[in-house]
């Protein structure tokens, strides 16, 4: 009898029984726990390479792939959160404002919007994978975080750099 006329068990495939039993719950504690930078495009695109094989092997419709997908989400959306609380925090009533002039504020603007239009980029390569979620978190970031913080230096840089942001 050859290899490939093994009937496949009541359970399917090894390979994809394996994936599902023993890879997916490592790989989505590894996500959960921190082993994925979300500003990290060479990080990112290994992490879609792999959920295309994982996709490929257990279906769309598995609950693993979709645990998988929702963990890699859950980085971004706590990075967004994050951003979030950080830029609410400058804005409310009792915090200190920007001074006047400071030659390095326009660096430091500049460097911080680079920084999430990294992060949008790095979020838009998932969009063949989960769009919608995408599409809300890239909204978020835009507007949660990169408007406020451009609206409140208007005048030192944040035209210019809302110009950048919309060209993106």
């Amino acid at each position: 009898m050859e290899v490939d006329e093994f009937p496949l068990g009541p359970d399917g495939d090894l390979v994809v029984e394996m994936t599902q039993k023993t890879v997916l719950p490592i790989l989505i504690k590894s996500f959960e726990n921190g082993a994925y930078d979300p500003y990290s495009t060479p990080q990112t695109r290994r992490a879609i390479d792999l959920a295309e094989v994982i996709h490929s092997l257990c279906g769309e419709n598995s609950r693993k792939y979709a645990d998988l997908l929702r963990a890699i989400m859950a980085v971004f959306g706590e990075e967004i959160a994050r951003q979030t609380e950080q830029v609410a925090s400058c804005l409310h009533a009792e915090a200190i404002p920007p001074p006047g002039f400071e030659p390095t504020t326009r660096t430091a603007l500049g460097r911080y919007v680079r920084r999430r239009l990294k992060l949008v980029r790095n979020l838009l390569m998932w969009k063949r994978e989960a769009g919608r979620e995408v599409g809300e978190m890239v909204s978020r970031i835009v507007g949660e975080v990169l408007r406020p913080v451009l609206q409140r230096h208007w005048e030192g840089g944040g035209k210019e750099l809302a110009q950048t942001v919309s060209r993106e």
